[in-house]
Formats: C-alpha cells, sequence, structure tokens
C-alpha cells in the first residue's frame, strides 16, 4: 500500500541521510526527500536549519556560513528571499527585504561602530535615499545610486506656504496637517529636497496605494513645500 498515513497522506519520517559527498541530512522526509524540518550539513562546514519542501529549502530556516556569517529568515527555492537577518562576521546586522538571495528592498544596515543606515536597497547595495544614524542618534540624509554615495544632506524644518504658483492653502492648517503628521513618515521616503523646495524622487504611484484618495492631491502638493 506504501508509505501512507491514515488519511492516505506521505507518511513524514525522522531520518539520517548520509551522502556519497560527505554531506548529511538530519530531519524530517517524506517519500525519501528532505520535507519539514532538518538539518543540512555541508562538505565545507556550512549548515542549514530549517524548513523543507520536497529536498528544497523553502520558509523559514538560518543558514551558517562558512566565513561566520549567519541568515536568519525566509527562503525560497532555494534562496533567501522575503524578510530575513544578516550576521556578517565583521559585526554588521543586516535586517530587512531580499530577494534572489541580494538585499533588495527596504532595511536597516546596523554597523559595527553603533551605527546605522535605514533606507532602500537594490541588488545588495544601497539606492535611493536614507538615514545614517550614528550612535549618538544624530541623522545625516544621504542619497545612493547603485551602492555609490551621491550626496549628504541635513534635512531643515518645513515651514511657510506651498509655492505661490500652486496658490494653496498654507502649510499649517486645516485637515492637510491632521493627514502630514499621520503620514509624514510616508511621505519622507518619497521626496528630497531640491534647493528650497522639496522634490518628488519616486513615482508617487506607489505612495498613494499607502494613503488615502482624499491625500492624493496633497501628497503631490507637498512636493513644493518652501523650505525657510
Amino acid at each position: 500500500m506504501g508509505n501512507k498515513n491514515s488519511n492516505n497522506q506521505p507518511k513524514t519520517n525522522q531520518a539520517i541521510l548520509d551522502y556519497s559527498n560527505g554531506e548529511k541530512y538530519r530531519g524530517e522526509i517524506v517519500d525519501g526527500l528532505r520535507n519539514g524540518f532538518g538539518t543540512y550539513f555541508y562538505q565545507n562546514g556550512e549548515r542549514y536549519e530549517g524548513d523543507w519542501i520536497k529536498n528544497v529549502k523553502q520558509g523559514r530556516g538560518t543558514f551558517f556560513y562558512k566565513n561566520g556569517g549567519v541568515y536568519e529568515g525566509f527562503w525560497n527555492n532555494n534562496k533567501r528571499e522575503g524578510v530575513g537577518t544578516y550576521y556578517n562576521n565583521n559585526g554588521d546586522r543586516y535586517y530587512g527585504e531580499w530577494k534572489d538571495n541580494k538585499k533588495h528592498g527596504k532595511g536597516i544596515l546596523h554597523m559595527e561602530d553603533g551605527s546605522k543606515f535605514v533606507g532602500q536597497f537594490k541588488n545588495n547595495k544601497k539606492q535611493g535615499f536614507g538615514e545614517h544614524i550614528n550612535k549618538d542618534g544624530n541623522i545625516i540624509y544621504e542619497e545612493w545610486k547603485d551602492g555609490v554615495l551621491v550626496r549628504q544632506f541635513e534635512k531643515p524644518k518645513a515651514s511657510g506656504k506651498f509655492r505661490d504658483d500652486i496658490n494653496y492653502h498654507e502649510f499649517n492648517t486645516g485637515a492637510f496637517e491632521k493627514y502630514l503628521e499621520l503620514y509624514k513618515p510616508l511621505i519622507d521616503n518619497y521626496v528630497a529636497i531640491k534647493g528650497d523646495t522639496f522634490e518628488v524622487n519616486q513615482n508617487l504611484s506607489e505612495l498613494y496605494d499607502n494613503l488615502p484618495a482624499s491625500f492624493v492631491r496633497e501628497a503631490a502638493l507637498y512636493s513644493g513645500i518652501y523650505m525657510k
């Protein structure tokens, strides 16, 4: 009848599998395949502890690299993908989004000296605008392109009113002030300083997906606030 349980499903067994290349697996198997939770010991000393589906790392797991680095987080088709943390052997630590084995998306890079970078990553490199926060909590705003620092700047306080050519209400009046307080952290990811005004640095359509429809107009106008 085969290796089935009472519900006619493949039965999960605990096993120790020794491979001809010297590597070893210890954990759950189904139909002879690594399936469920288990630990795989690589010949070079590396080790993976976590979820498997049909011999593929899939789900949540921890990988111990031979260089001393450790990754804890999600896997998809044998690759780091989703949210995870990488502990570097030099004391640095990255927590954030991964795609195709690379840091990709929003993340926080903690440095060994106590400072950290909060921002966007693309293909393992810093990309776009972010914040460098030193160990004392002081913030320097940065712009990156393909892992190369473009500029650093201190962000002044917004005050005054919208640009004259917009001809809209005062910056600090009515509903907009309430929305600004609630959604300013989101907006700040999409605007940057250029001269004495804000400039939109990313497509606002993504921002709008996270905001009430009534705030779309105000969010766009925010890019025209004078910096005084």
